[in-house]
């Protein structure tokens, strides 16, 4: 394990048990998704799929936590202070666990869409893989001993028989688990600005948003996804080094709201309930007389199968209704692939939420719209369709050889 990433971890726990202060408990909401898509990991559309498990997880972690509030509140502050930190570091072992679990699965999705044979998701113990399922790789990567003094360990793995047929393939698919982890924490600060200020919100967002540097980091040692990214690159005639990418991704995690955000929310991860929001400014359009609230950028980096991207979104809401997004996408590294113009509408009723998202490139589109129904108190709908025409930045990561695809599920409230 680097000192960069024991420092991240050790930075991580510390900073959500330092500020604990006995309140009134008022839990908030929860809901888990689920749909019969999540069974299969070799669907059209699993990055999205793959972002349930994100927000399941989340879910559960929430409730946990606020439970662990409520019954230390009445503790010593010595006391309560230990009981929170091992919920945190247990949140954060959880936390990167899934994370690193996904990764593969994006790894083993481009394979699938490739139509390499025995694909394979599995624990990792010296012997050929087999798979397993998605909550016993977790566990392993969560609690077993040899993990938790070691974040390099490779617990997980993933397999299959063959090569990509062209080198841009094989840089697609070297590249999905590391571009997993740019969405999942893009789609993290997302759930921060449609209200979601959790501390386990922003500790999921904190764990994948520095996996890719770290990762950078640890390839010195024992190379991996990063080295084989490069080499494809050089394969094509792209030379660069890995510092270079990792820089892009320091970059792009310092500039953030979502990282600051994420910071300022880890502090109050003894309260029960937590008001800070993303970076913001409020004012008054002229005339109008309505509210608008701007946010600071969120910037993400990709890899593409030309070039590392640098891309940032700006969101803009209204009062209390409509926020809308826009964004854009290039290569800082690399050939020039284009620029991705990223247009996005986060849209709530009553009983009824409604968020859409497209991308234009040079006459290539990308779009996606999801929708959530309440039913009543307990349970919801909910569904999400993409569709893709020539080729995007956001299109390759996330429709890689797919058309269109999606999921349909049902919500449940608790």
């Amino acid at each position: 394990m680097t000192k960069l990433g024991r420092w991240l971890s050790i930075a991580i726990t510390v900073c959500a048990a330092l500020h604990v202060r006995a309140q009134d408990c008022v839990p908030s909401g929860n809901k888990l998704a689920i749909s019969p898509h999540m069974l299969q990991f070799d669907n059209h559309g699993q990055t999205f799929v793959s972002s349930l498990y994100q927000d399941n997880l989340s879910a559960v972690l929430e409730l946990s936590r606020q439970w662990a509030v409520c019954t230390t509140q009445d503790l010593e502050e010595p006391a309560r202070l230990f009981a929170l930190g091992a919920h945190a570091f247990l949140t954060f072992r959880l936390q990167f666990a899934n994370a690193y679990v996904l990764h593969e699965y994006a790894h083993a999705e481009s394979a699938m869409r490739l139509q390499l044979a025995n694909v394979q998701v599995g624990i990792d113990d010296g012997n050929p893989i087999t798979a397993s399922p998605y909550l016993a790789n977790l566990a392993v990567m969560a609690f077993d001993p040899r993990q938790i003094t070691d974040l390099s360990r490779r617990g997980v793995g993933v397999s299959w028989g063959g090569i990509p047929n062209s080198i841009s393939a094989r840089t697609q698919v070297d590249a999905a688990g590391l571009n997993l982890h740019s969405f999942f924490a893009w789609h993290s600060y997302a759930s921060m600005l449609h209200g979601d200020k959790s501390p386990t919100q922003a500790l999921g967002y904190t764990v994948n948003k520095w996996f890719s540097p770290v990762y950078f980091e640890m390839d010195e040692r024992i190379g991996g996804d990063p080295s084989a990214y490069v080499q494809d690159l050089a394969a094509q005639g792209i030379q660069t080094h890995k510092k270079d990418i990792q820089q892009t991704q320091l970059l792009a995690a310092l500039l953030s709201n979502g990282m600051w955000t994420s910071a300022r929310t880890l502090l109050h991860y003894g309260d029960a309930t937590n008001a800070i929001a993303p970076l913001h400014w409020t004012g008054s359009m002229p005339g109008a007389g309505q509210d608008f609230t701007i946010y600071w950028p969120e910037f993400s980096s990709y890899l593409n199968q030309r070039g590392v991207s640098l891309g940032g979104d700006v969101a803009l809401a209204f009062g209390s209704g409509a926020m809308w997004t826009l964004g854009l996408e290039r290569n800082a590294i690399g050939q020039d692939q284009g620029t991705d113009i990223n247009l996005g509408l986060h849209q709530p009723w009553d009983a009824t939420t409604l968020s859409g998202r497209i991308t234009l490139n040079q006459g290539n589109v990308f779009a996606s719209v999801k929708g959530e129904y309440r039913l009543s108190p307990q349970v919801g709908v909910t569904g999400l369709l993409y569709g893709t025409q020539g080729d995007t930045l956001v299109g390759q990561r996330l429709a890689f050889r797919s058309g269109g695809g999606g999921y349909v599920g049902l919500n449940i409230y608790f």
